[in-house]
């Protein structure tokens, strides 16, 4: 029996679905409360232990069908020069035999997934809601939502983003994410598949890319902008413009012929904090510790006498391992702001990785 019966989750991305599934999935009836589209987006992989938790939760085998699965051992994370030639490799199963393979899945295919995954074990989703007020009681908290309805439940998740709402409510005086001097910006590139699928550097910046289903590229690429510097659409694109032609690897030359002046390009500022939440970016673990503290939650709420007892219990289990990838996933970005050789990165990263690849 679970020690509790009911739960409220702010948030319906990744997140908030996983979360939900996890805990219905041990008798907590969930309402998740999700005030944009959580269906868009561009692309997450699940690698190591997430895969496993994936697996926990009953989403693994459909991830993978509708997925694109990577054999262990595939290169997809060596680092190669702008001409393409490989000057540093990842270990050909950097996360133990214990875990299944990656797959890298677009984002609003995933979504699909774990929605109709929530609504199968009777997940109330309110689509378009978020919260006015909440109200922490002795024996629970109460929710008021943006229509007006009053919820009520044992306890409360906030899984909505690193400029959390909830957590500014319950925290108000907790810190602020900091920028890391960094933009990610990825691109669902059209057409067939781009061999080899690989991480590139020149000194504009890193890109990788993978195939998906849908008959897409997903195109990931991270560089170093000044604090304080808004980027409009025009400058993204400029900038990712000037990146792809600092390349003249075979393969980026192909993604290059791709790229339009209307193809849309998605920016978004690394930015991390540490808390009982937190964001991940170069580790490319955010979605997977998800769906890990998901699996880690439902065990707690299911094993433990009281919430409180359940999370004191999951933090203990959890923030060891999160705050390990949050601090790798900043200090490889300081690393690359610091013009560090790329051996020093890879290094630094199979480290971290290896250290996550003990069970959750």
């Amino acid at each position: 029996m679970p020690c509790a019966s009911k739960a409220i989750i702010i948030g319906g991305g990744i997140a908030g679905l996983s979360c939900a599934i996890a805990l219905a999935r041990v008798g907590v009836f969930c309402t998740i409360l999700e005030r944009g589209n959580p269906k868009e987006g561009a692309s997450i992989g699940v690698s190591g232990r997430a895969t496993n938790a994936a697996e926990e939760l009953g989403l693994y085998e459909r991830l993978y069908r509708e997925g694109m699965p990577f054999e262990k051992g595939n290169g997809a994370l060596d680092f190669r020069n702008a001409a393409g030639d490989i000057i540093a490799k990842s270990p050909s199963d950097p996360y133990g035999s214990e875990t299944r393979e990656t797959v890298g899945v677009y984002r609003p295919t995933w979504i699909k997934i774990m929605t109709e995954a929530a609504i199968e074990l009777g997940v109330e989703i309110k689509a378009h809601t978020t919260f006015t007020a909440i109200d922490n009681r002795m024996d629970g908290v109460t929710v008021t939502t943006s229509s007006g309805e009053i919820l009520e439940a044992d306890f409360l998740v906030g899984a909505d983003g690193v400029s959390s709402a909830t957590r500014g409510v319950i925290i108000p005086d907790g810190p602020e994410p900091q920028y890391s001097g960094q933009f990610s910006m990825r691109w669902m590139a059209p057409g067939p598949r781009i061999q080899p699928e690989s991480m590139y550097m020149s000194p504009e910046g890193r890109l990788g890319f993978y195939y998906l289903p849908e008959d897409i590229v997903y195109v990931a690429s991270v560089m170093t902008v000044p604090e304080g510097e808004r980027l409009t659409e025009a400058s993204t694109a400029a900038h990712f413009r000037e990146l792809l032609q600092s390349m003249t690897a075979p393969a980026l030359q192909e993604l290059r012929s791709r790229l339009r002046p209307d193809s849309e390009i998605i920016a978004r500022p690394f930015r991390w904090i540490l808390l009982p939440d937190r964001c991940t970016a170069h580790m490319g673990q955010g979605g997977g510790m998800a769906l890990e503290d998901s699996a880690v939650l439902a065990q707690c709420i299911r094993d433990y006498g009281s919430v409180e007892q359940a999370f004191e219990a999951f933090m203990k289990r959890r923030y060891h391992r999160v705050s390990t990838v949050v601090h790798s996933s900043v200090e490889l970005s300081k690393l690359e702001q610091r013009e560090s050789t790329p051996e020093e990165r890879a290094l630094y990263r199979n480290q971290a990785m290896a250290a996550i690849a003990v069970p959750y």
